[in-house]
């Protein structure tokens, strides 16, 4: 059975059911409009308040404060995201939470959106799944888990996602694009990074930047093209290993640095 969680607004609350947390309208809304579903109320694309009321949007829970609510419910919060959302402050996944958020389409909202500062995931463990996500600031990983299946990925001030110390990011079939410094960069020791049948492509800086020896870093089958400055950097100690893909086009060079990319041949090099 479904074990619903009331906001103080009145208007949205979580449904818990097999573990899966939904946003769903509270009898208060329901009343109101019974078509009108909660997604809707705290959507971007809601309808304009009429004049001398709070822009749309206002008073309701942000994104923030309905993961932490998930989080009070069984197993790791697992929650359905419908429409755009938005918020002035990061999502920071903390030690021990474990969070799944997966996007669901329609054809009133389109695909669901997330624009913040930024995704900030520090010991914690977050799954992204059909979302468009578009960070102000950037995405940070440091000593947790970030894996993205079928995303969007953009930063508007850094990384599409930086990879800092003791990090496990996983990425598959994503775009990463239009970030204001490299697409994914590595900037600590220690970090896992599989990166599997994804676009890397018109980032500011490189496609993928890395500083730092990692434990691991696997590219398989993306394609990593139109990048400001290289398509794949890599620093001096570091090794990468290439298991296919397009790796062209990019604006400097395709591979750079003193690093290794093993299993990768230049164009004309053979």
């Amino acid at each position: 059975m479904p074990v619903e969680v009331a906001w103080p607004q009145g208007d949205v609350g979580l449904s818990f059911d097999d573990g899966i947390a939904r946003l769903v309208p509270t009898p208060e809304l329901q009343k109101q409009d019974p078509d009108r579903s909660a997604a809707q109320s705290l959507s971007g694309r809601a309808a304009p308040a009429p004049e001398g009321c709070p822009a749309p949007g206002a008073g309701h829970p942000r994104l923030t404060e309905l993961v932490q609510a998930a989080l009070s419910g069984p197993g790791p919060a697992v929650m359905e995201i419908t429409g755009e959302w938005s918020q002035d402050e990061p999502l920071e996944i903390t030690t021990g939470h474990r969070v799944v958020l997966y996007g669901s389409s329609s054809e009133d909202l389109g695909r669901a959106c997330i624009t913040l500062p930024g995704v900030r995931v520090i010991g914690g463990s977050l799954m992204l799944v059909d979302l468009e996500l578009t960070a102000t600031e950037e995405n940070r990983v440091q000593g947790g888990c970030l894996q993205c299946v079928r995303c969007s990925i953009t930063s508007r001030n850094g990384c599409g996602v930086l990879c800092l110390q003791k990090s496990n990011v996983s990425l598959q079939g994503c775009e990463i694009m239009r970030c204001m410094r490299s697409g994914i960069g590595i900037n600590g020791k220690n970090v896992e990074l599989d990166v599997k049948q994804c676009l890397v492509s018109r980032n500011v800086f490189s496609g993928i930047g890395v500083n730092h020896q990692a434990r691991s870093i696997a590219l398989r089958d993306n394609c990593i093209t139109q990048n400001g400055l290289h398509g794949i950097w890599l620093n001096v100690g570091v090794t990468a290993h290439w298991h296919g893909g397009d790796l062209s086009g990019n604006r400097l060079t395709d591979q750079a640095g003193a690093g290794q990319l093993v299993g990768y041949t230049a164009p004309g090099a053979e």
